[in-house]
C-alpha cells in the first residue's frame, strides 16, 4: 500500500511525509503552520471538500489548506481541542503552541495553548 492510500484510509491522518532515501512514510495526525517549500517537497497534506471561510479572514492558499485542515470536522474549535463557551484550548508545550501560524492567534497559559473559538453568524434572506 502506498503512502498516499495509507494515510487516506487512517481517520485521524492528515498527511504523510515521503522519505525517498528509505522509501518510507512518515504519518501526520497533527498540524500547526505550513510552509511552502517546493525544492523540498517530501510532505503532502490532504485536501478538505468544501474551504472553510471565516468572516474578515483572508488566506493565502496554503493557510486556507492548513485552517480547513484543523478545522476538517467544522466545529467551533481545532479537530481534537476542547470548546468551553469562551475559547478553544489543547494541552501542550509553550514551545508547541508557539509554532502554530500566526493569523490562528494561538497564546499560551497554565499548560494549554488557547485560540479563541469560532463563532457563527447566520444570515436572513428575506423576499
Amino acid at each position: 500500500m502506498d503512502c498516499a492510500n495509507l494515510s487516506d484510509v487512517m481517520d485521524t491522518c492528515l498527511g504523510f511525509q515521503y522519505l525517498k532515501k528509505t522509501h518510507e512514510c512518515n504519518l501526520i495526525s497533527a498540524i500547526r503552520n505550513v510552509i511552502s517549500n517546493n525544492k523540498y517537497c517530501s510532505f503532502y497534506m490532504k485536501t478538505t471538500t468544501t474551504p472553510m471561510t471565516i468572516l474578515g479572514r483572508c488566506l493565502d492558499t496554503t493557510d486556507q489548506m492548513l485552517q480547513d485542515l484543523l478545522y476538517e470536522s467544522k466545529g467551533d474549535c481545532p479537530d481534537g481541542w476542547t470548546a468551553t463557551p469562551t475559547k478553544c484550548t489543547l494541552p501542550l508545550p509553550k514551545a508547541k503552541c508557539a509554532e502554530y501560524a500566526s493569523f490562528l492567534s494561538a497564546t499560551y497559559s497554565d499548560g494549554c495553548c488557547i485560540m479563541a473559538i469560532l463563532t457563527f453568524q447566520w444570515l436572513i434572506l428575506l423576499h
